[in-house]
């Protein structure tokens, strides 16, 4: 079957459009971009495990949770059942309390929780929080908790012993529970809150929603048409690098050497006046000295770069950049950068509407003319040798 039959089949696939009209009902979360956000999920569970909150709800996902610790974990006399009639008035629920991402502190023990969305624990991480909390409660009973998408252990075997593992499902049927039977305590936006929510939890972090189910079953199905398609699926940075080529050349500069994400140029005069002496770990156009846009990183980053090269035309440049107002002191060694400029502005997000990009890039141009100005007066001033 030729391609083009291929994605007919899938336009008109039924599946195709029910999953848009799922994915087309307003989430918050996804509004904020918090899918799979480890910080902010530990803050909208510690709201949720906190009694006190504005939540509406008192003690009851607590309730639920420390039920959950207690069968599995050793609190001395704190079992489900004692659990279940503790008093909880007095909790305080910590977040990064001693980089310990929540802790439950009451009266009678304390519940230590390390959240992994999708990061695995680093250097001893686990054994060290279990240190802290037996160092700053030494007599209080005290238990860990290792919370993950699907209830994957800790690495360290001693780990194992001391944490118990919680998944991300059981968070989403206690969350389903306090809807069918709580809904009345608490404001109708809370409880919109807490639902999408738990869609979040089920599509993004376990992927077990129906969105999900239906993705599996389209692509089974299509498989050769959406493979296509992922092969010739826009590319942002490809988008977006010609607005920022075409705001250089407007700007009377020359490109120059120049990759997908990194944006290179110079000035009339320095393209004149700079030697191309870079060796074969600089750029291909062996410039010794460019100006440059990095659009990778989550933020836009304009510098200027000396490149590995010939050591004379190396000196000569960082003599004079060194001498400039505001140069960074501290210098690299085959890549030398004296400035350094960045804003907050993911260009890479395909939710960030163009005309939100060029308007972010218009609004930085000011800043940029003047450091360009300012480099190109101190350098086109060289004669090199």
């Amino acid at each position: 079957m030729q391609i083009r039959d291929q994605l007919r089949e899938l336009i008109n696939d039924p599946l195709l459009t029910k999953i848009a009209l799922i994915l087309s009902e307003p989430n918050l979360f996804y509004v904020l971009r918090l899918q799979r956000h480890e910080i902010r999920h530990s803050n909208f569970l510690a709201w949720l495990l906190d009694p006190n909150a504005s939540h509406g709800l008192g003690d009851k996902f607590l309730r639920m949770f420390l039920k959950d610790v207690a069968v599995r974990a050793s609190l001395n006399e704190f079992d489900e059942f004692q659990m279940d009639a503790c008093p909880l008035e007095e909790t305080v629920v910590l977040r990064e309390w001693k980089n310990i991402d929540i802790l439950i502190r009451t009266s009678s023990f304390v519940i230590c929780i390390e959240n992994k969305v999708d990061a695995k624990e680093y250097s001893n991480q686990l054994s060290r929080y279990r240190q802290t909390v037996s160092s700053a409660y030494p007599d209080t009973p005290a238990a860990h908790v290792f919370l993950t998408p699907d209830e994957v252990m800790p690495s360290d075997p001693d780990d194992v012993e001391a944490f118990v593992t919680y998944g991300y499902a059981r968070i989403c049927e206690h969350l389903e529970v306090i809807i069918r039977l709580f809904s009345t305590a608490m404001s109708r936006k809370v409880e919109g809150y807490i639902a999408e929510y738990s869609e979040l939890l089920r599509r993004e972090v376990m992927q077990n929603d129906e969105a999900s189910d239906l993705a599996r079953q389209i692509y089974q199905t299509h498989r050769q048409a959406l493979d296509f398609i992922l092969e010739h699926r826009p590319d942002r940075l490809r988008e977006v690098g010609p607005m920022l080529e075409s705001m250089i050349r407007e700007s009377g500069w020359v490109l120059c050497s120049s990759s997908k994400g990194q944006i290179r140029f110079l000035t009339q005069s320095l393209v004149k006046s700079l030697p191309k002496t870079g060796n074969s770990k600089g750029w291909k156009g062996r410039e010794s000295f460019l100006f440059e846009f990095d659009l990778y990183s989550g933020r836009i980053v304009f510098k200027t770069t000396i490149s590995p090269g010939d050591e004379s035309v190396r000196s000569q440049l960082r003599g004079v950049l060194d001498k400039l107002e505001d140069a960074r002191k501290k210098l690299g060694k085959e890549w030398v950068t004296h400035f350094i400029l960045s804003w907050t502005f993911d260009v890479t997000d395909e939710s960030e509407d163009l005309d939100k990009v060029q308007k972010m890039f218009e609004s930085i141009w000011p800043e940029v003319k003047t450091l360009v100005s300012t480099v190109d007066s101190a350098l086109s001033g060289l004669r090199f040798t």
